[in-house]
């Protein structure tokens, strides 16, 4: 059993092969020699990719996949707070990607959407970019039309909150 004092556990990188090519900046980050055929890396993921058994998965030093620990130990690795509103799901991912080409339009439901195609949960994301190259851009999707000065301001005041 994990007690109260937990020391930080040391995770191998978990690469996740994707049908997109890229993970060169990744492997630079975490200083790996050679380039990586993986544009995606999962940290700490008790999450499988979809459709999968384990790809995804993050091993402990012992062997033991994380979602197993925290499924047996769940208080002592989310606290009881945590645990009392979603149970064992850690309700994260955090993937670094490094798209080594323009991804295809994609969609991630909400809640609800989620839940009627048999998922706990929808999947809301949060990008940090730290590096991209010349003339790289993300380009965002609305569900309602706003115009160009809503967004700027939107834009500014969350990135002035940090």
């Amino acid at each position: 059993m994990i007690g109260t004092a937990v020391e930080p556990l040391r995770l191998s990188p978990n690469p996740v092969h994707r049908f997109y090519r890229g993970g060169e900046a990744i492997a630079r980050f975490r200083g790996l020699a050679g380039g990586a055929d993986a544009p995606e890396e999962w940290l700490g993921s008790t999450t499988a990719a979809y459709g999968e058994s384990s790809l995804g998965l993050s091993v402990l030093p012992d062997g033991r996949l994380l979602r197993d620990a925290v499924e047996g130990e769940p208080e002592a690795y989310l606290g009881p707070d945590h645990v009392a509103r979603y149970g064992a799901d850690t309700m994260l991912l955090v993937k670094l990607l490094d798209a080594g080409e323009r991804l295809p339009v994609h969609y991630h439901p909400d809640d609800a959407f989620g839940h009627r195609l048999g998922f706990a949960h929808g999947k809301t994301e949060a990008w940090l970019i730290v590096e991209a190259r010349p003339g790289a851009a993300v380009w965002l999707g609305f569900r309602e039309d706003v115009d160009r000065e809503t967004l700027a301001s939107s834009t500014r005041t969350r990135c002035s909150a940090r």
